[in-house]
């Protein structure tokens, strides 16, 4: 349950008004922390336009994104799968605590020394106070998002790699959740080896180099970022090993000063 202080304790209406991405950390958490089947909360969205988090199921043809359903048509302004609405007009999020890393950063977004609101953010009227994107929680959980995204980006890279070696043949649905979720069940072996404080700064530094130096940095003396996507990677590559290396996706890098 969220906080009662929390403003989106009751409200809701984010939950009524997007289609909401879903990365390949975010469908494992819920699939095991909530045991739930995947068919029942995620669909498979068209991308009009194809973008680094977009996967194909056949050579050449459409590329799809993962979103959570609705409950009952899917549009944007429906209810999402997991609000949990009351007789008196209350509402609140079902897997709260599990809930996608769109969903977490919600309202803010990224600026230049941390955290801002959202100038178009559909919470009420002085829902937030002035000081809050400045709050630490915010800055966190944004830096996560980049570790969520670039990882996620290297899981699809792979599989789009496999869909590409076999000359137009058509792979289900489930077969993409299935190498997605088993990627990420050795991708949780390598947080629980790093440890909280660890990935926190991994989180922290992502996809920064000090300046003056290379981007391809060398393995001796690397930032730690550069060394968690390696092993990464490693596990990622693990998967259709009859497909050569990828080169790294493109990451934009942030030098500090």
């Amino acid at each position: 349950m969220p906080k009662p202080e929390d403003p989106c304790a009751t409200c809701g209406a984010c939950c009524r008004s997007y289609l909401v991405p879903v990365f390949g950390q975010d469908l494992y958490r819920l699939v095991t922390r909530r045991q739930l089947d995947p068919r029942s909360f995620v669909f498979f969205c068209e991308q009009e336009e194809p973008d680094r988090v977009g996967f194909r199921l056949q050579s050449g043809g459409t590329t799809y994104g993962l979103a959570l359903d609705k409950k009952h048509k899917l549009e944007a302004t429906q209810p999402c799968t997991f609000l949990i609405e009351h007789a008196d007009g209350r509402s609140r999020c079902g897997v709260y605590e599990d809930r996608p890393i769109a969903c977490i950063t919600y309202p803010m977004s990224k600026a230049p020394g941390g955290a801002a609101l959202l100038p178009a953010a559909l919470c009420p009227p002085d829902a937030w106070t002035l000081d809050q994107p400045a709050s630490p929680h915010w800055t966190h959980a944004l830096h996560r998002v980049d570790r969520y995204r670039d990882t996620y980006v290297e899981v699809i890279n792979r599989w789009n790699a496999w869909i590409d070696s076999l000359a137009g043949e058509v792979r289900p649905p489930e077969h993409f959740i299935a190498y997605v979720l088993q990627v990420y069940k050795r991708l949780a072996l390598l947080e629980e080896e790093l440890g909280p404080q660890a990935l926190a700064e991994v989180e922290r530094t992502w996809a920064s180099l000090p300046a003056g130096s290379p981007i391809e940095a060398s393995r001796d003396g690397e930032p730690g970022w550069v060394s968690y996507l390696r092993r990464a990677r490693d596990v990622i590559d693990s998967y259709f090993p009859g497909l050569p290396p990828l080169p790294f996706a493109r990451i934009t890098i942030a030098v500090e000063r």
